[in-house]
C-alpha cells in the first residue's frame, strides 16, 4: 500500500469501512493472502500477550489493595506494574522477526521471477563488457 492510502485507511473512523477499502485495493494474488493469514496469526498472538499482561496487572492491583496501609508501598507497586506492562515475550519476537524475514524472502523472490520473465533471454548480459559469460 502507498503512503496516500495508509494516509486515507487512518483517516476512515469505521472500521467496516476501512476493511471493504483493503479488500477492494488489494489484489488476489495467493501471496497477499498468505501475508494477511501470517499478521493475523501475529495479531492473535499479540492479543494473548496483551491479555496475559491485563491479567497480571489487576492480580498486582488487587494483590495490592489487600495489604494494609503500613505496607502499602507505592514505589514498589509502580515498579511491579511497570514491569508487567512492559515485559515482552522474547518466543513472539524471534517468530515475529523469522516471519518477517520469510515475507521479505518471498517478495524478493518474486521480483526476481519477474525481473527474470522481463529479461530477454540474457542477450543483454552476453553483449555486456562487465562480465564474460563462457
Amino acid at each position: 500500500m502507498s503512503t496516500k492510502e495508509l494516509r486515507e485507511m487512518d483517516s476512515i473512523q469505521d472500521f467496516s469501512i476501512r476493511k471493504d477499502l483493503v479488500i477492494t485495493r488489494q489484489d488476489n494474488d495467493g501471496s497477499e493472502i498468505s501475508q494477511l493469514k501470517t499478521e493475523i496469526l501475529a495479531l492473535k498472538r499479540k492479543q494473548t500477550i496483551f491479555q496475559k499482561k491485563e491479567k497480571r496487572i489487576q492480580e498486582l492491583c488487587l494483590e495490592w489493595g489487600k495489604k494494609p496501609v503500613e505496607e502499602q508501598n507505592f514505589e514498589a507497586f509502580h515498579r511491579a506494574v511497570t514491569a508487567a506492562s512492559n515485559h515482552y515475550s522474547k518466543k513472539f519476537k524471534a517468530t515475529v522477526t523469522i516471519l518477517s524475514t520469510i515475507i521479505q524472502g518471498q517478495k524478493l523472490a518474486r521480483q526476481s521471477q519477474d525481473f527474470g520473465s522481463t529479461a530477454s533471454a540474457g542477450s543483454d548480459v552476453k553483449n555486456s563488457k562487465a562480465c564474460n559469460i563462457q
